[in-house]
C-alpha cells in the first residue's frame, strides 16, 4: 500500500542492485529488515520442539501394536501458498512495516518472512486453527495428516481441510502429497514401521570434505546433532574431535578423527530405524552417567524378548555437575531421562533401569523417600513422584539397549536441573518431622566426640591452637 509519509525516522530500504532494478526471488522483492527486527518486541509463542512433532506424528501413523503388521497407514503432506503473506495485519502492526522505495514510501499489508517474530506468530495461529483434530500435526506451514485406517485417515483430512477454509488459508496443490506411504518431515523419513534419516537432508553432511579448521569441525558437529539417535556410541566417536576444540589447541587431523569421521558419515547413510512409539507395549527408560556426561535411552520390549529403540538423549555435564559423588551423577541421568522423556512417560507405567544399586531403594515408589539421604537426592525423588513406574537393577554388562547411551550432548553447558521451591520445602519439612527418628544426628555425635581421647585433643587443638 502506498502512503504519503510516515512518523517514523528510520524506514526500511530496499535492497536494489547496481542498475537500480530490485532483487527478485520467487516473485518477491528482497528487502533489509535489521531496522524493524532490532525495535520489535520479542514475541513469546514459542514453536514446539521438533522431537516433540516428530514423536507426535509417529504416535498417529502407527497403526497396530505388534511388531510385525503389515497393515498400511497413508500420510499426507499439505503446504500453504505464500504461507506468511497469507496472515493480514492490524493497522498498528502495518504503521511498524514501512519500506523505502525509488517509487515512494509504501507499507506491507500482510506477514512479511523476514521479520524475526514471523515464524513465532504463524505458529501460534497453526496451533490455533488445527487445536484438538487428531492425527494432524504442524510444524509452521508443514501440516501432516494421517489416521490408523483408511477410513480414519480421510475423516481427519476433512476436517483439517475444513479448518483450513474457516481461517481463509490456501493451500498450494502441486506442492501437496496425498496418501503416501512416507512423508519427509523435518529432516526425518517417517513412515509406519519408523522413522529415519533422510538421504536429501544428510546428502550435505555425506558429502562434506574432511574439516581443515575449527570453524569447519564445529559446522560438522552441527549438521550432525540433529541426527545424534541414529549414531551409536556417538560420544566416544566424538572424542577425538573434542581436544581440536579446546582453547589455544594446535590444529592436528590425525587418524583417530579420520576414523571418527568416516564412520559417522556410514551410520548416516545406513536403514537403521528408530521404532514408533506404541502405548500398548512395555516401555523401558534406561538411564547411566558417564566421566563427562548422562545419557536416557527409551524402548519398547515385545513379547518376543525383542527390543527396539524410540530414542536416544544425552548431555555433558557442567562444571558444577562433574563435582557430584557418584551417586548424584547417576540420579542425574534419571532425572535427565525423565524429564527428557516426558511425553512418553507422563500418565502411564513404565520400567526404569539403573546399574547403580543403591538407587532403587532410594527411588523406589514402594518404599518411600529415605530420611537419611542427601537433599539433593531427597528433591530428585520427589520429582519422580509425578511418574508411574518400577525400578529395577541392571548390571552394566546386561544393559541391553542402555549400552548405546554415550551420544553426542546437544547443550554442553545445559543445566536442567533447575531447584524447585516447592520441592526444597517439602524436603526440609521431611527432615524437620524425621529429625528425631534418624539414627544420628549432631547432638549424638557432640556427645560421643567429648567421650573420645583422640578426638578431645583435636577438639583442644581447633580451640587453643
Amino acid at each position: 500500500m502506498a502512503i504519503k509519509e510516515t512518523e517514523f525516522d528510520q524506514m526500511t530500504d530496499l535492497i536494489t542492485s547496481t542498475s537500480g532494478k530490485l532483487h527478485k526471488l520467487v516473485g518477491a522483492f528482497v528487502y533489509d529488515s535489521m531496522n524493524e527486527n532490532a525495535f520489535l518486541k520479542e514475541f513469546k509463542a514459542t514453536l514446539s520442539a521438533l522431537d516433540n512433532q516428530v514423536t507426535i506424528l509417529a504416535q498417529s501413523v502407527n497403526p497396530t501394536t505388534t511388531v510385525e503388521s503389515s497393515s498400511l497407514s497413508k500420510l499426507i503432506k499439505i503446504d500453504f501458498s505464500e504461507a506468511y503473506l497469507q496472515v493480514e495485519l492490524d493497522d498498528d502492526s502495518k504503521e511498524l512495516l514501512v519500506i523505502n522505495t525509488h517509487k515512494g514510501l509504501f507499507r506491507f499489508n500482510r506477514l512479511p518472512f523476514d521479520i524475526a517474530s514471523a515464524p513465532s506468530i504463524f505458529q501460534q495461529i497453526m496451533d490455533q486453527m488445527l487445536a484438538g483434530l487428531e492425527g494432524t500435526v504442524c510444524y509452521l506451514d508443514d501440516i501432516i495428516v494421517t489416521g490408523k485406517s483408511t477410513t480414519d485417515h480421510l475423516n481427519n483430512l476433512y476436517k483439517v481441510f475444513k479448518r483450513i477454509q474457516d481461517y481463509g488459508f490456501h493451500v498450494n496443490k502441486g506442492k501437496c502429497m496425498f496418501l503416501q506411504d512416507y512423508v519427509e518431515y523435518l529432516g526425518f523419513v517417517v513412515d509406519q514401521h519408523g522413522v529415519r534419516t533422510s538421504p536429501l537432508k544428510t546428502k550435505a553432511i555425506i558429502d562434506m570434505p574432511k574439516p581443515v579448521n575449527i570453524s569447519q569441525l564445529r559446522s560438522f558437529l552441527g549438521m550432525i546433532n540433529h541426527y545424534a539417535k541414529f549414531i551409536p556410541k556417538l560420544n566416544d566417536r566424538l572424542f577425538p574431535f573434542y581436544s581440536l576444540l579446546k582453547k589455544d589447541t594446535k590444529w592436528l587431523w590425525n587418524q583417530h578423527c579420520d576414523k571418527a569421521f568416516r564412520e559417522i558419515k556410514q551410520y548416516l547413510i545406513s536403514p537403521q530405524a528408530l521404532t514408533h512409539y506404541d502405548p500398548s507395549v512395555p516401555l523401558i527408560l534406561a538411564a547411566d552417567a558417564f566421566n563427562t556426561g548422562v545419557g536416557a535411552v527409551i524402548y519398547h520390549r515385545y513379547s518376543d524378548g525383542s527390543e527396539k529403540v524410540i530414542a536416544h538423549a544425552s548431555k555433558t555435564l557442567t562444571k558444577a555437575e562433574s563435582n557430584y559423588a557418584q551417586i548424584e551423577k547417576e540420579a542425574l541421568a534419571i532425572i535427565f531421562g525423565v524429564q527428557k522423556f516426558d511425553l512418553f512417560l507422563r500418565g502411564r507405567k513404565f520400567t526404569l533401569l539403573t546399574d547403580h544399586k543403591p538407587l532403587v531403594s532410594i527411588f523406589s515408589p514402594k518404599k518411600g523417600i529415605p530420611t537419611t539421604s542427601a537433599n539433593r537426592l531427597q528433591r530428585w525423588a520427589i520429582r519422580l513422584m509425578g511418574y508411574t513406574f518400577d525400578i529395577e537393577y541392571c548390571p552394566t554388562n546386561k544393559f541391553g539397549q542402555a549400552d548405546e547411551l554415550s551420544r553426542l550432548p546437544i547443550e554442553p553447558d545445559y543445566m536442567f536441573d533447575q531447584q524447585d521451591p516447592g520441592e526444597v520445602q517439602l524436603v526440609a519439612s521431611i527432615q524437620q518431622e524425621n529429625q528425631n527418628e534418624l539414627p544420628l544426628n549432631a547432638a549424638d555425635i557432640a556427645r560421643q566426640t567429648r567421650h573420645d581421647r583422640s578426638l578431645m585433643q583435636v577438639y583442644h587443638y581447633i580451640l587453643s591452637g
